[in-house]
């Protein structure tokens, strides 16, 4: 061994490519992490705007049929294990309105937003049920419940 040197070139040549890989790893790392975390928060917001226009566009439909908004009860209920939330609208409504019309208007609503409306009927509590889906997961339900004493406002049918 040579006197005065501590380290062979060898060593340093491996500690020196050793670092340099090590801080390209950790670039890499950060750099993958920030897009994920700002397309996460751009997805979240687009998700809140989405929720926003398709609860205005049920107000517009149900106000279409002569139904008041204050009349409605909504409340929000969260999915479990999913980290998301539906709005849940308990409508009161005149024996007259058909419910398969406001199956249809909400149907063409979801279609707008590239989803769909599926309604089911409870027989025994008098009830309709119809569901906004979008992407497979329910954003929006409707209980229509006709109760005798309402009247509706406005026109008889929408689009008549």
């Amino acid at each position: 061994m040579k006197s005065g040197r501590f380290f062979e070139k060898g060593i340093i040549f491996r500690l020196l490519f050793t670092a340099i890989l090590t801080g390209m790893v950790i670039l890499l790392i950060h750099a993958e992490r920030s897009p994920r975390e700002e397309r996460a928060g751009e997805k979240k917001e687009r998700t809140d705007e989405l929720l926003r226009g398709i609860d205005r566009g049920v107000d517009s439909v149900l106000a279409g049929f002569g139904i008041e908004p204050a009349s409605t009860r909504k409340r929000i209920i969260t999915v479990p294990n999913s980290g998301t939330s539906r709005t849940e609208r308990r409508v009161p409504v005149p024996p007259e309105v058909p419910s398969v019309e406001v199956n249809a208007a909400l149907n063409s609503l979801a279609k707008a937003f590239g989803g769909r409306a599926v309604g089911s009927e409870n027989a025994k509590e008098r009830t309709v049920t119809i569901h906004l889906e979008i992407g497979r997961i329910i954003v929006e339900s409707v209980i229509l419940k006709p109760e005798a004493g309402l009247r509706r406002k406005g026109r008889a049918v929408p689009g008549r």
